[in-house]
């Protein structure tokens, strides 16, 4: 489930060594509070590009997150995998959607190698921490470095951010995880409200 088709792991090494976004203009001027109470929420839709500070809504998988500021992503045309790119900068993020699946499921699968691409291994560099419905881990792989969050939902759904760059962009990382994890809201029965402000 955490492996993304071949097309998805093209668009992650041309982000990676171009350093390129996916084209969306970066939010000026918010801070990330006001990113995190987005108003404007978007579904979806495949080959749409969208930029930080949108609120996206998959429906199908029952959860909606916030694309941090200077961040730009999207879901490409026959992929399950929305694609995160940083503005002007090396590195990635993929957001993947989770259903009818345990936390014991997402920790096993989250515990070995992750294989995004045929050149692109990451490995885990330590065991899986779980706490409550939440769910870490950090991976290498090469001359980069990985960061894992799966959050669970209340009806066996879930989310994993995965996202990868430099060495020296670890604390950087941890941030964006903590932002997103911030952002993230489940739906129930059907019914979907944003943080309020």
């Amino acid at each position: 489930m955490l492996r993304p088709s071949l097309p998805t792991g093209a668009i992650i090494i041309f982000l990676l060594s171009s350093g390129m976004s996916l084209a969306a203009e970066p939010l000026q001027g918010s801070p990330p509070g006001d990113l995190i109470r987005s108003p404007s929420t978007v579904e979806v839709q495949a080959g749409e590009e969208y930029g930080g500070g949108t609120r996206i809504r998959i429906g199908a998988a029952g959860v909606s997150f916030v694309i941090p500021r200077d961040w730009s992503g999207g879901l490409p045309p026959d992929s399950a995998v929305f694609i995160l790119g940083p503005l002007g900068k090396p590195g990635f993020g993929l957001v993947f959607f989770l259903r009818d699946v345990s936390a014991e499921d997402i920790a096993a699968r989250m515990s070995v190698v992750q294989p995004f691409a045929h050149d692109l291994m990451f490995e885990p560099t330590g065991p899986v921490k779980t706490v409550g419905t939440r769910l870490e881990a950090a991976y290498a792989g090469g001359d980069m470095i990985g960061r894992a969050l799966a959050l669970m939902g209340p009806s066996h759904n879930g989310v994993l951010y995965f996202l990868g760059s430099r060495p020296e962009e670890a604390a950087a990382l941890d941030r964006l995880l903590e932002e997103l994890a911030a952002s993230t809201v489940f739906e129930t029965e059907g019914s979907f409200e944003p943080p309020a402000p």
